[in-house]
């Protein structure tokens, strides 16, 4: 384990050692989330204070270092240690912008579930990061909705959706369309709900694009994606 791994690690025990950072729930990791790793049931804004506080007192982190700590946390036992990897790449922007995207591939393939998937996924990456490298983003995701893994097929479409909620770029409909249609006849929920956010959050800069899709697609499309998105077309709510 790395050393800031042991680090965040004892913060997080000493954070859920406190009934009121914990979430009151009792539901487990693995009926919710998908995921079959322990948890500390740490409350999402108690977990993100930490991680902005382990930042400030790191900042000067080495990109190698970064990686390294990463990994660790990848391999981790605790749903927080795993779900904090996309946390911390949002704080560490120059990181984020430096990182040799297979490790998304690396780490990925160690996740289980929507919710570490997503964690990873759907917080850091902007329309900055992926317009900025577009061939070797593209190249990611036609890498991945071709996997056999169905967490790498999720991330296909959800690293997407940060980018798609804020640019024109047809692009990027272009390229959530091609990897949709290359997973609309799965009934997994993690890739039938993918479908429908990610068409859903595409919506907001490019709807007449989205309908036009969906319109020619209703028949083959899962039924919940074409709902929730003619719905959200239709009344600008799920």
């Amino acid at each position: 384990m790395h050393r800031y791994h042991r680090e965040i690690l004892r913060r997080f025990e000493l954070g859920a050692a406190n009934p009121e950072n914990r979430t009151s729930g009792k539901q487990k990791a693995d009926t919710y989330s998908g995921s079959k790793r322990r948890t500390f049931h740490l409350r999402n804004a108690v977990k993100r204070k930490m991680l902005k506080d382990w930042y400030r007192d790191h900042k000067d982190l080495s990109y190698d270092e970064f990686i390294e700590f990463l990994d660790s946390l990848s391999r981790g036992d605790k749903l927080e240690e795993v779900s904090s990897i996309g946390e911390l790449l949002l704080l560490y922007k120059d990181h984020r912008h430096r990182l040799e995207l297979g490790k998304l591939v690396e780490w990925l393939s160690r996740m289980q579930g929507w919710a570490e998937i997503d964690s990873l996924c759907q917080m850091p990456f902007d329309e900055n990061d992926i317009l900025s490298r577009w061939g070797a983003w593209r190249d990611l995701l036609q890498r991945l909705v071709r996997s056999d893994y169905i967490a790498h097929r999720r991330a296909s479409i959800v690293l997407l959706l940060k980018t798609a909620r804020h640019t024109e770029d047809t692009r990027v409909a272009e390229l959530i369309f091609e990897n949709v249609y290359k997973l609309k006849s799965e009934k997994d929920i993690l890739i039938t709900k993918s479908i429908s956010w990610v068409l859903r959050e595409l919506s907001r800069k490019q709807p007449e694009l989205v309908r036009d899709y969906v319109e020619a697609n209703k028949d083959s499309l899962p039924a919940i994606a074409v709902r929730e998105v003619m719905r959200k077309l239709t009344t600008g709510r799920k």
